[in-house]
């Protein structure tokens, strides 16, 4: 069976509607949910290199923050910056204590896996969004 790949989608978010575009609940989910598939899915090599991947968005969200720009600045605006550093922090806690059952799901899924590492980081490359453009994006 030929596998195929889709480079281009449009996902609707429900929940967002639900939560609020800006909201505490979704800044949560999405921090939280965004570490447990990077674990479950992530090849190991790139594993390593997405906590630095991480801070440098951090620095751009932060700026963000600070010049009410981007996601960070828009949630600033609505809640709090110093309610998004809260929300971050639990964010990683749940994370945490998820992560024993996600590990077992990377266990299943990397087993399954029919790309290379390489193959995949080529692909990061070529289609991943840069940080900057993450944290400035409306």
């Amino acid at each position: 069976m030929e596998s195929l790949l889709y480079t281009r989608s449009d996902v609707y978010h429900h929940h967002s509607k639900k939560f609020g575009t800006y909201s505490p609940t979704k800044a949560f989910l999405v921090e939280r949910n965004r570490i447990w598939v990077a674990w479950k899915n992530f090849p190991l090599p790139i594993l390593c290199l997405w906590p630095f991947y991480t801070l440098w968005r951090y620095f751009y969200q932060g700026i963000g923050a600070l010049l009410q720009r981007g996601a960070s600045g828009r949630f600033g605006q609505e809640s709090s910056s110093f309610l998004l550093i809260f929300i971050l922090m639990k964010a990683y806690l749940s994370g945490l204590r998820g992560l024993p059952a996600i590990l077992r799901k990377r266990k299943e899924v990397q087993s399954k896996k029919r790309m290379s590492n390489w193959e995949v980081f080529s692909l990061f490359k070529k289609y991943g969004i840069k940080a900057r453009e993450i944290a400035f994006k409306e």
